[in-house]
């Protein structure tokens, strides 16, 4: 119920209304009195809620069966593959790296993007795109270039600067996908946690 408006299955105009108009969340739709000024759009804006189909339920066993059908990539990095099992990133995986400012994390990400687009049968990669979302601007195209070796059209560079920006766009993801070309096999985020700390400075995030 305190689900995001900006999360919701609609179309960014409809999001960006329910925000100015003081909708945050789901709750606050539901509760909301369809015969004020604002009804006309915010029944349409529930009808389409009502008529989006509910997430398909799978069991634990049938998730654990669709994990180890999926392929894996190489990161390139030895010591890192061999750190996970020497198969590499499964692809479909969420994978969160931690650590202090300036211990690598760029320069992961950037591995990465260039790992997942190699060849699968030769080089271990996955032979597909790979997205880069820029929180704190730290993408360098000169350090792209050096690492990623000639596979820059394969990267798609998205610069957010705040949380409600960071959530849209992943809400959205499918549309990106389909706007970008190519089949996606990474999205690398750098760094999750700096748009929240950007919106909300005096939380305890």
């Amino acid at each position: 119920m305190f689900q995001s408006v900006l999360s919701l299955p609609i179309s960014t105009s409809s999001q960006e209304w329910l925000v100015r108009s003081g909708y945050r969340t789901l709750a606050d739709i539901d509760d909301a009195d369809c015969e004020d000024g604002k009804g006309t759009t915010l029944q349409q804006i529930k009808s389409l809620l009502k008529a989006h189909p509910e997430p398909n339920r799978v069991t634990a066993w049938a998730h654990i069966q669709q994990r180890r059908s999926q392929h894996h990539f190489l990161t390139r990095l030895d010591a890192l593959d061999t750190l996970l099992g020497g198969h590499g990133l499964r692809l479909g995986s969420i994978v969160e790296v931690l650590g202090d400012p300036g211990c690598g994390q760029t320069q992961l990400c950037l591995q990465l993007c260039m790992a997942v687009q190699l060849s699968t049968l030769t080089l271990g990669g996955a032979g597909m795109n790979a997205v880069y979302v820029d929180c704190v601007g730290s993408f360098s195209a000169t350090a792209a270039e050096k690492i990623c070796q000639g596979t820059l059209d394969k990267i798609s560079v998205f610069r957010v600067y705040a949380a409600h920006e960071l959530i849209a766009l992943l809400a959205s993801f499918d549309r990106v996908c389909s706007r970008v070309g190519g089949r996606i096999g990474l999205l690398a985020i750098n760094t999750v946690s700096w748009p929240f700390l950007a919106s909300f400075p005096d939380s305890l995030l």
